[in-house]
Formats: C-alpha cells, sequence, structure tokens
C-alpha cells in the first residue's frame, strides 16, 4: 500500500509520522550500503499545520541524497524533528557523507545543479526550497569537505 501523508494547508499533519515512513521507505536502501538511519522525535511537534503531501517529498529529496554522499559502508543518517516556536517546527537531517565546500553550497540550491553527475538532476534541492519558500520557512546548511552535511528546514505553520 502506497504511503500518502496528511496534506495541505489548514490540515493538521503528524510530522513525526511522515519521518518515520521517510526512514521505512529508505531503509532496504540504506541496508544495501551498509548505512544506518537513526531518527529521534521531537515530543511536542505533532500535531501541526504543515503541507503534509510537500513534506513528505521535501524528506524524500534530502534523504536521498544523503544516502547518495554517505560512505559505502558505516554511512549514518539522522532525521530530527523539533518544536522551535508557537508556530514553527524544525526537521533536520544530517550525514557523515563527503560534505560541501563553500562554493559548492553556494550553488547547492540552484536549478540543474548536481554533484552526482552519473545520475543527479538538479532538481532535488530547488524543489526543497520551493517547499521550505511555501511555508515561510528558512534553511540552514552545515557542512565541511569530509565531515558531512547538515540540512535544517525550519517551517512556519501554514
Amino acid at each position: 500500500m502506497k504511503y500518502q501523508p496528511e496534506g495541505g494547508a489548514g490540515i493538521k499533519t503528524r510530522l513525526n509520522d511522515i519521518v518515520r515512513h521517510v526512514r521505512e521507505l529508505f531503509a532496504e536502501e540504506a541496508r544495501a550500503r551498509a548505512a544506518r538511519i537513526e531518527v529521534f522525535l521531537g515530543d511536542d511537534v505533532d500535531p501541526c499545520n504543515i503541507d503534509g503531501k510537500a513534506v513528505y517529498r521535501c524528506l524524500i529529496n534530502l534523504v536521498s541524497n544523503s544516502l547518495d554522499a554517505c560512505p559505502l559502508s558505516e554511512g549514518m543518517i539522522i532525521l530530527k524533528t523539533v518544536r522551535t516556536g508557537k508556530d514553527e517546527v524544525m526537521v533536520e537531517v544530517s550525514d557523515n557523507g563527503r560534505g560541501m565546500d563553500e562554493s559548492t553550497k553556494e550553488r547547492v540550491f540552484e536549478l540543474f545543479e548536481t554533484t552526482k553527475p552519473e545520475k543527479g538532476t538538479g532538481l532535488g534541492l530547488p524543489t526543497v526550497v520551493d517547499i521550505v519558500k511555501h511555508h515561510n520557512g528558512r534553511i540552514e546548511i552545515d557542512s565541511k569537505p569530509g565531515r558531512g552535511t547538515t540540512f535544517r528546514i525550519y517551517l512556519k505553520e501554514i
């Protein structure tokens, strides 16, 4: 059965359920790559008024990128949710992958920009940006070459 997250403005959504499902969606691929996906869910996150379908797409893009960036063994991805304000939630996606230099970080949200020439389209992160803008949110990136990357997605409830 296909997972169908709650969605649309004005509909209460269970962000932690979306994060759990994204972990399950990538569980087999992570095992095949000898990577782990760990989840840390905030107690006071749900319910929240976000576009669940859009956030689901956002997380699929981020986790897919993290898996691609991780080493083929000992890869680690961490998904975390936190309520950061009365009407704001944050989702964090961290990996221990190859990381990015400052030049790459500056271009990462440009349309058709990819660090994966064999398989990337350069559409995933621009889609993430559009979803975050739809939520009047913001994105923070912490990344250093050889030390992995952390994306923090802050979403205002709509």
